[in-house]
């Protein structure tokens, strides 16, 4: 059945075109849960065949990320980190990854939302993280469009480059970036475990 439905949801993005990649990638952006690189790994495809052009394919889904990821940020500027502890579960949120997001951008901040967009769980979480943080409107709509646009143009990319194989390398690439994200996860707890016993 969830075969089906996303047959049935790659034939209906692909007869949307351009309008329908924004659409799609603006989900992402909002923090609802949805498999935007698979997404555009398929559109990348579909560009590898000429269907599409990858520019405005680039445009149309840096802009949808970028759009939905501003609502994300105002909510979470508006609203505060009390919204996500309330709400995260109908996003499929854990508080661990609450948790998690919420050290890393007190840590590293704008940079979240560059390297963060790589990193599922991550990517769902900094908009907010950066509204919350109080994070200004100009700095945050400018590192967020660098970021998206970097995240769209390489999945766009691997499509194109990887075809009809582009679902199997996905599936590695993610694999990689979750034991890469729980081994970051591990030491950033071991460091604030670190700080708080020596400073004791």
């Amino acid at each position: 059945m969830l075969l089906s439905f996303w047959q049935t949801f790659l034939t209906w993005v692909h007869h949307a075109g351009y309008l329908g990649m924004g659409a799609a990638l603006l989900l992402e952006g909002l923090g609802i849960p949805f498999p935007g690189d698979a997404v555009m790994a398929f559109y990348g495809y579909m560009i590898s065949k000429g269907d599409f052009s990858y520019v405005q394919a680039l445009l149309w889904c840096t802009a949808g990320c970028w759009l939905g990821s501003t609502v994300a940020f105002a909510i979470g500027r508006t609203y505060g980190v009390e919204f996500l502890k309330r709400h995260g579960r109908y996003l499929l949120l854990k508080p661990k990854h609450i948790y998690f997001t919420e050290k890393l951008s007190q840590r590293y901040g704008i940079w979240v939302l560059v390297i963060g967009r790589f990193l599922p769980g991550v990517r769902t979480l900094s908009s907010y993280f950066a509204g919350i943080g109080g994070m200004s409107w100009p700095t945050f709509l400018l590192m967020s469009l660098i970021g998206f646009a970097f995240w769209c143009a390489a999945w766009l990319g691997i499509g194109v480059l990887f075809g009809e194989h582009a679902d199997n390398l996905l599936s590695q690439i993610n694999r990689i970036l979750l034991v890469l994200m729980l081994i970051l996860a591990c030491g950033l707890i071991a460091w604030i475990f670190f700080r708080r016993h020596t400073a004791k």
